[in-house]
């Protein structure tokens, strides 16, 4: 239909000088050979300048051709690289990620590596804000410590063991005496380990960002370690598909292709990164893109740590968001200074 019109829209263009000749001058073919002069420097003038703008609209088309050539073809190989599989490392991960893509891998890295901090997560709860651990939770800690003890006479109740914990001043005192309750770390009993396990992965969305980026930033420190040079080609590929996107006139388009060629896990690589880069150039693309609002789905939620919420995962977004804005901010008023 659009090619039927471009051609009717053509062909009226052309004959336009004709027919404002014939309108304006003659209705007949005339018998004077000084009429077809004039008739022949009319069209050759009109049409002449015509065939001008004609030729400069197909290099400029030819052009515009060939820049989006161009584009889709960096584009669309880039997203190829970064596809590729990555072999995961025997011996780091269980046997059904075997040979999976490199963001599997390194997701499920960070989120071991989550779960490995869940009991330093619960007793930093304990010393700061211990009304935050449910009371079930509370109960299979209280639980697991009287465990430990053989004496009946010296079994700790709920309250006695909230009081001794609030009544000592300072972080420090309060984290000594769980330390004496519970056991050093790494120390615990299975049963302590375990309802502290449980206690700090139910609590980590109770409380507030800076806790949980405290323990996002050592996940991803512990993991990248491992595996530094993988995970740096990763996200600068990342980093050279998103500046495509953003600078192409085919955003939209890009931006579904890429959607419908990375992974759930991807995705939450890259959330992950997010939380806990300061790098606001980077995480400018992620929002201009969209790429973090995808972290809402289900799926991509179901692979995080201790399934969040929507709303949980929005306001993460939202934290992410108000950083980079406050790094633009003290950005320009340096530039200012």
């Amino acid at each position: 239909m659009k090619k039927s019109i471009l051609i009717i829209t053509l062909v009226a263009i052309a004959m336009a000088p004709l027919g404002l000749y014939f309108f304006n001058f003659q209705y007949r073919l005339s018998n004077d050979a000084s009429d077809w002069a004039a008739f022949g420097s009319y069209v050759g003038g009109i049409y002449g300048a015509l065939a001008f703008f004609a030729v400069a609209f197909s290099i400029h088309v030819t052009r515009s051709q060939f820049v989006t050539q161009s584009e889709d073809d960096v584009f669309y190989r880039s997203v190829e690289s970064l596809k590729s599989k990555a072999p995961i490392r025997r011996g780091e991960f269980e046997d059904d990620f075997e040979g999976e893509s490199f963001a599997i891998g390194f997701v499920v890295a960070i989120q071991e590596e989550l779960k490995r901090q869940s009991p330093h997560m619960a007793r930093k709860v304990l010393c700061n804000n211990p009304s935050l651990i449910s009371e079930t939770n509370m109960g299979k800690i209280i639980h697991s410590v009287n465990s430990r003890i053989n004496m009946t006479k010296n079994q700790i109740e709920r309250n006695e063991f909230l009081e001794e914990v609030d009544k000592r001043q300072g972080f420090e005192s309060k984290w000594e005496y769980l330390k004496c309750v519970l056991g050093g770390i790494g120390d615990e009993s299975p049963e302590v380990e375990n309802s502290l396990m449980d206690a700090g992965s139910v609590s980590f969305y109770r409380t507030d960002f800076d806790h949980r980026k405290y323990y996002y930033d050592l996940a991803w420190q512990d993991t990248a370690h491992k595996y530094s040079e993988e995970v740096n080609v990763y996200l600068r590929k990342f980093d050279f598909i998103l500046c495509h996107v953003v600078e192409s006139k085919r955003k939209l388009k890009y931006k579904k292709f890429l959607l419908s060629q990375i992974s759930k896990y991807d995705i939450v690589l890259l959330y992950f990164y997010a939380l806990t880069i300061y790098d606001h150039n980077f995480l400018s693309l992620l929002l201009k893109i969209g790429l973090l609002d995808e972290v809402q789905r289900d799926e991509c939620r179901f692979i995080l740590f201790d399934f969040p919420s929507r709303d949980q995962v929005v306001a993460e977004i939202a934290s992410i968001s108000n950083r980079v804005n406050k790094s633009l901010k003290s950005d320009v008023a340096s530039a200012a200074v």
